[in-house]
């Protein structure tokens, strides 16, 4: 019973709404006092109830009975009412999208904080993104912040031939990622001695992410003008960089 009244809550109706009319479908008619036992739910609460499902068109009230009795209409009423209510949002879905096209000169800021909300921005959307840029702190400090992480991003770039221009510390650990992972659809480079980003700084699409690894949150600004801000700022500091050898060459 649970199953369908959590599905009868995704079409449109509230949790007493799925109780009093799975009650009265079930019952197949009854009296608000009988509906009221079955659902566990006050009679008050019932009879508005009941009142609002008799407007949607999902129950009746039996004729020539001396006490109100209520039966549940046919469950394809629902599928004929949402057919209604798409068709209707299909109408002003024009408008809709003339209001989204008319903001879309004005750059969009999120905020995310915490581990998981943070590795999830990670996986489902910076790194499916077909070319992305990293500039940020050392990858000891990214491992420590989000084990096995990395290894999930060097999969997913692998896996969709992304494109990655990545620019790490010069910590040993850093060195040796590099030595390991680049390729050449995954160029990586180090920075110089005594230089470092305290921040982890991702470019992909028309959006930036700004992550502290300290305090675990994100700040993702969506502009083009900012990305390709961020994108010409990337390469100045790419020209500065140090290449180091793979391991296959």
């Amino acid at each position: 019973m649970m199953i369908l009244e959590e599905s009868l809550k995704y079409n449109g109706l509230s949790v007493g709404e799925a109780k009093v009319y799975l009650a009265t479908l079930e019952l197949g008619s009854a009296t608000v006092l009988e509906i009221a036992r079955k659902t566990s739910l006050k009679r008050p609460t019932c009879y508005l109830i009941l009142d609002d499902l008799k407007r949607r068109g999902l129950v009746t009230v039996l004729p020539k009975s001396k006490k109100a009795v209520f039966m549940a209409e046919s469950p394809q009423q629902l599928i004929e009412q949402l057919n209604v209510h798409q068709k209707k949002l299909h109408e002003v879905l024009p408008v809709l999208q003339a209001l989204q096209n008319r903001g879309k000169g004005r750059p969009g800021v999120r905020f995310y904080e915490g581990r998981e909300a943070l590795e999830r921005m990670y996986v489902q959307e910076i790194y499916p993104t077909k070319k992305i840029h990293f500039f940020g702190s050392s990858i000891l400090n990214f491992s420590r912040a989000f084990p096995g992480l990395v290894d999930k991003g060097l999969w997913q770039f692998k896996k969709n031939s992304t494109f990655v221009q990545e620019i790490v510390s010069n910590d040993n650990e850093d060195v040796e990622y590099t030595r390991a992972n680049q390729t050449k659809n995954h160029q990586i480079r180090v920075l110089p001695r005594g230089n470092q980003f305290l921040s982890d700084n991702v470019i992909f699409g028309n959006k930036v992410a700004i992550v502290s690894l300290r305090s675990l949150f994100m700040v993702v600004i969506e502009s083009e003008e900012v990305a390709e801000t961020y994108r010409t700022l990337f390469q100045l500091a790419w020209r500065g960089t140090k290449t180091i050898p793979s391991l296959t060459t």
